[in-house]
């Protein structure tokens, strides 16, 4: 039992090793290249952006978050 337990902690060391090397060594995809009359249309985009009114806090985060996300 004892033989068992020291290969599964050796096993698990080497998985969380490979796991940490892994996300070191991540690049991020790459970014498509935009046309520069879609990068013109989007800075001039106009986003109505809702007022918050003290209500419905969680959907007006969700609506801003969805918001920033769409327009990084």
């Amino acid at each position: 039992m004892e033989q068992y337990m020291a290969a599964t902690d050796a096993r698990l060391r080497e998985l969380s090793l490979a796991d940490q090397n892994r996300a070191f060594s991540h690049t991020p995809p790459p970014q498509p290249n935009s046309s520069p009359d879609v990068t013109t249309f989007l800075k001039t985009l106009r986003i109505n952006v809702p007022r918050f009114d003290d209500t419905g806090v969680e959907d007006w985060i969700y609506k801003i978050n969805k918001l920033f996300t769409l327009h990084q």
